[in-house]
């Protein structure tokens, strides 16, 4: 049954919800209220939602039939791949100046056992348990399918006129010092943030940068509160924003040309949107760490931010620490 649970990262409860319409007509969800899903690279007028139709109670007390999870392709990146394609992205990088593209990398694993019912619920329980401060989310629609996910990135959180967001870029082990590297990184997304915001007449404050750690890593991170002016077009500020440097690159256009020229895979809904809308409040994170999950199966996505000094070796040990990183926080190992 198409449901949605999830905990906003200052609660404490998880908050639930199902809608057994979606089962008969996956594109009926006409209501703005609910969760709601946008893939990588598209427009909210296309996200996915989930409407609040019926709570957990009513869930359990239900006889409705059971439906195994479809097998996921088998999908794993390359490292001689990897690093040959990436070799001629920076070249290009490097001749494009001022300039960053985000690939993202997959790998599938089989599940430890044949009980995939039990071994996602291990890693919901993990999931929640471990994910303070984090938008925990795990959700199933049919256009879509099952996903669990532990977004640090808040894209926009609005309650009326005022507006949050979050630049997250950058990464490296915990007990490192920031390089150059990273801290452009980190600064593409704040000025392409600063600028949308700019561009539809917010009144913007912006943080210092500081840390936000992550088991043995840590990201760099700058938050925004801005005043939106009456009128303000809510859906052309998402769109704007979405996808961020983080996930895509700068430019835009050609960060999202490179991606489709290297990944060899979908990112279907990762680099894209998760959230929640109630009444005028509205809150989208961005989807990352996150796996979506098959009969037996799971399928972690990782990435990371290439610019003209990047060294290929050196971004992919980035994208398998980061990848086991979230391995190890939904199986609470070493997390």
């Amino acid at each position: 049954m198409p449901f949605a649970a999830w905990r906003m990262p200052d609660a404490d409860e998880v908050s639930f919800c199902a809608a057994p319409s979606l089962m008969s007509a996956p594109d009926s969800a006409a209501a703005s209220d609910g969760f709601f899903i946008c893939p990588f690279g598209r427009p909210f007028a296309e996200a996915c939602r989930i409407p609040f139709e019926i709570d957990v109670a009513e869930v359990l007390s239900m006889d409705a039939p059971q439906r195994p999870l479809p097998k996921l392709p088998h999908e794993s990146t390359g490292k001689d791949e990897y690093i040959t394609r990436l070799s001629s992205l920076i070249t290009n990088l490097k001749a494009r100046g001022n300039a960053k593209t985000v690939i993202s990398t997959v790998k599938t694993e089989e599940m430890p056992s044949g009980d995939t019912a039990g071994h996602i619920a291990m890693m919901a329980k993990h999931l929640f348990a471990n994910g303070k401060g984090l938008f925990c989310n795990c959700w199933y629609h049919p256009r879509l399918g099952l996903w669990m996910g532990a977004s640090p990135e808040l894209l926009v959180s609005i309650r009326g006129r005022r507006l949050k967001s979050v630049a997250l870029a950058g990464t490296t082990a915990i007990d490192s010092e920031w390089d150059d590297k990273n801290k452009a990184e980190q600064q593409f997304v704040v000025d392409y943030i600063a600028d949308v915001l700019a561009a539809n007449n917010a009144v913007t404050e912006v943080s210092p940068t500081y840390e936000a750690p992550f088991g043995r890593l840590k990201h760099l991170r700058t938050d925004f509160a801005a005043s939106l002016p009456d009128g303000a077009d809510i859906e052309a500020i998402i769109d704007g924003l979405n996808p961020t440097p983080a996930l895509c690159g700068y430019p835009k256009g050609q960060a999202l040309n490179d991606i489709a020229l290297i990944e060899s895979h979908q990112r279907e809904c990762y680099g894209g949107l998760v959230g929640v809308a109630c009444g005028d409040a509205f809150d989208a994170f961005v989807n990352i760490r996150c796996a979506r999950l098959g009969d037996g199966q799971c399928k972690y996505f990782s990435g990371g931010g290439i610019t003209a000094d990047s060294v290929p070796e050196t971004e992919w040990a980035e994208a398998q620490a980061k990848r086991q990183q979230l391995i190890n926080f939904f199986n609470q190992e070493n997390s």
